[in-house]
């Protein structure tokens, strides 16, 4: 019998082939490499905390118009039923009620009734020039209608009579 024997050879590449297919280990950096690396990581850092800052800032943004819209619905609202309540006093039922009830008014008749000429325009306020009168009736020889008269509403002056006897 016959016994092979076992042949152990190494096959190795030529020279050439060791260099390409060996990289040649490098070290660290050089030192503007480093540089140049540490700055980009800063930029991109703080880039990213401005973006985070930035959106924050929409974020309390949105509350605060929420809030506000909130508070204005509920001012609305307000508004609304401020203007209810003074539609329902200033009301002609209200004011007569008022005025039966609390005051004791009654409603008058046709012989209780006292007619006022009130002019709004205040054209009747004046004397006309020929009505003044003479200088014994105006001892300043003034004419009536260069003395300003105060011009009064009876209708307003009533009813600021009427709104001083409801508070006294």
């Amino acid at each position: 019998m016959i016994v092979a024997q076992e042949r152990y050879e190494h096959y190795s590449l030529p020279e050439e082939d060791r260099r390409i297919a060996r990289r040649p280990r490098r070290g660290p950096l050089p030192r503007k490499g480093q540089v140049m690396l540490a700055g980009l990581v800063c930029i991109i850092f703080c880039t990213g905390i401005m973006i985070a800052f930035y959106y924050t800032q929409v974020l309390i943004t949105g509350y605060k118009i929420y809030r506000l819209e909130k508070e204005l619905a509920g001012l609305q609202q307000e508004t609304n039923q401020l203007n209810e309540g003074i539609n329902r006093l200033t009301s002609l039922e209200y004011v007569e009620k008022v005025a039966t009830t609390k005051l004791g008014m009654v409603r008058p008749d046709n012989k209780n009734v006292v007619l006022i000429d009130a002019d709004v325009t205040g054209q009747n306020d004046r004397k006309p020039a020929a009505t003044a009168g003479t200088a014994a009736e105006n001892p300043g020889g003034e004419e009536a209608e260069s003395k300003p008269q105060e011009k009064r509403n009876h209708v307003l002056q009533a009813f600021v009579n009427l709104m001083e006897h409801i508070r006294g």
